[in-house]
């Protein structure tokens, strides 16, 4: 009796072995491999120095440039650097009141190989000349026929070997890829893994400002990203492995009233980061608990019935729903709130003009 194996289910066997052997040929560990996790942390205030050359102030008399330097430094929690491909920081000016001048790192290629390539052609050639002379001749000699057959031979070669060297320039990639972005009001930095380089670890960038010339500091915005590999079975596909942003108070070196609110920010940034380590739907819920904090003070609407039922729950841990009952003179600053009023305090140093300066200040 003859047992017929249906097309379909003998597709799907060969399907499995080969599954199969491949899971046996991954390397231990690399079958149910997860991306790696990673973390980032700036310094939440940064001094800046007024570096303005005397060529550009005679030509720019109502600007000048301040330059900072601000270290970030990059860790992997879970995972190995292997599986890291990328990381990306972002520094912008939220309100867009500082141009950028200059920046480093500037974009960096690498090569594998140290020195130049040496590069040898071998050409040979091989010329030969041969000749050759045969004779035959038979004698009677008694009963007896002698036969002889003389032959001569003649041959000439001659080698020629021509060899070429030359040096070849090593092919490079792109290491650190940096420029400006916003439209003049930002600068980007991408670090991509390197064979002579470590992805970990802290890493200083350096940026110059165009900025008024009564400018007494401000705050930018650093975004920072990581880029990683998710390796499952036989499948290879990037994914987001960590992602921070954060608030960093600047001061002109000297001012002193500068440095105490961009400190007041740096104290606001660092409860508002121990809220998100805690939770990670934090901002979210302090941007909705501000959103109808502020509609109630507008229309006088009870908080209680515009909070969704989630984010109420959410809030009451945080303590927020009280808040929100109190009046706008009683009412205690959730952390995102102080890490915005933090901002706007800042922003009055930053300010070009006396209109600026109220504007701000409100």
């Amino acid at each position: 009796m003859q047992t017929t194996v249906p097309i379909a289910a003998g597709r799907q066997a060969k399907v499995i072995g080969l599954l199969s052997v491949v899971m046996l040929a991954l390397p231990p560990g690399r079958v149910d491999a997860q991306p790696p996790r990673v973390e980032f942390d700036v310094e939440y205030s940064v001094e800046c120095l007024d570096v303005t050359p005397e060529s550009f102030a005679g030509v720019y008399p109502d600007e000048k440039i301040v330059e900072m330097t601000l270290a970030a430094t990059v860790w992997i929690v879970e995972g190995g650097e292997e599986d890291l491909h990328e990381l990306t920081l972002a520094v912008t000016s939220p309100d867009r009141r500082m141009r950028v001048f200059d920046f480093l790192p500037q974009t960096q290629l690498e090569s594998e190989v140290s020195g130049e390539i040496s590069v040898v052609r071998s050409t040979e050639s091989i010329r030969s000349l041969g000749a050759s002379l045969n004779g035959h001749f038979a004698a009677p000699h008694g009963i007896v026929a002698a036969q002889a057959s003389p032959s001569g031979n003649a041959t000439a070669t001659s080698r020629d070997e021509l060899k070429e060297s030359s040096q070849k320039i090593p092919a490079k990639t792109a290491v650190l890829i940096s420029g400006t972005i916003d439209g003049g009001h930002g600068v980007l930095f991408k670090f991509k893994r390197s064979v002579q380089d470590s992805l970990e670890g802290t890493k200083q960038f350096t940026c110059r400002f165009i900025v008024p010339r009564e400018w007494r500091g401000d705050w930018i915005r650093v975004a920072c990203r990581a880029r990683g590999h998710d390796r499952q079975l036989v499948f290879d596909k990037l994914v987001d492995v960590g992602r921070a942003d954060f608030s960093v108070g600047l001061y002109l070196a000297g001012d002193r009233p500068a440095k105490q609110a961009a400190l007041s920010l740096a104290r606001a940034q660092g409860a508002f980061r121990a809220l998100q380590r805690e939770d990670e739907s934090a901002d979210q819920v302090d941007r909705l608990v501000r959103l109808v904090s502020d509609t109630r003070d507008r229309v006088g609407t009870s908080s209680a019935k515009l909070i969704p039922k989630p984010i109420k729950e959410r809030a009451r841990d945080w303590g927020w729903i009280d808040e929100l009952s109190k009046k706008e003179s009683d009412r205690e600053l959730s952390p995102g709130q102080r890490l915005r009023e933090a901002r706007n305090a800042l922003r009055w140093f930053a300010a070009s003009d006396d209109s600026d300066h109220q504007s701000a200040s409100r």
